[in-house]
């Protein structure tokens, strides 16, 4: 067992080179089940965005979501997104941007100035800038890796873009063994590594 926990150690230094409405979701199997953790993100109110039409020059925009869900867009004013993933709102504005204003539009989006917290029983404990894609291995080894008294048991607390939130029980042996899609961090979740039981 400890050669094992060695092993799950240092293959999370490697990793950077390459809220719940009530009770947690049941755990299934020792786990979160396979499918729950690799939904895409879907907005929040207050979270960025750039947005690029291609071609079109003047319409890159940096837009912020308000309370409502929505985003103000020229010629097509506001855009209802909260809830949306960010392809199914680069198709929204496509046909919208279709409707008279701009031949055969392909709308391109990102979300910008994001960031995930990582605490519990790591090196860094804190908060960190999310930019691109990241895993969960690539977060740990963010924040420095396991500290010693780590347990493999990771819970991830994500923030639903209805205000809600809820949490999500991984294994992070069970990701490095292959048993278990790598878990992608997104925007607002907050990564909590729990204390091994002794």
């Amino acid at each position: 067992m400890i050669q094992h926990r060695g092993i799950v150690w240092a293959a999370l230094g490697l990793a950077a080179l390459a809220g719940c409405s009530g009770m947690p979701i049941p755990i299934v199997g020792g786990g979160t089940p396979a499918g729950v953790l690799e939904e895409e993100y879907r907005l929040h109110p207050n979270d960025e965005l750039e947005v690029t039409v291609w071609g079109q020059s003047d319409l890159h925009r940096n837009v912020t979501v308000r309370e409502d869900g929505t985003f103000s867009f020229p010629f097509i004013g506001d855009v209802a997104v909260g809830g949306k993933t960010l392809r199914e709102i680069e198709r929204q504005m496509a046909q919208a941007l279709a409707q008279g204003y701009i031949n055969n539009p392909h709308v391109s989006t990102k979300l910008i100035n994001q960031r995930f917290s990582v605490l519990g029983e790591v090196e860094r404990p804190g908060s960190y800038t999310l930019e691109g894609r990241v895993d969960l291995l690539a977060a740990l080894s963010m924040a420095g890796g396991l500290n010693k008294f780590a347990s493999s048991r990771v819970e991830i607390i994500r923030a639903l873009w209805d205000g809600q939130k809820t949490s999500y029980d991984v294994d992070v042996n069970a990701i490095l063994s292959g048993r278990r899609p790598v878990v992608l961090v997104h925007p607002h979740d907050t990564i909590h590594v729990k204390r091994r039981l002794f």
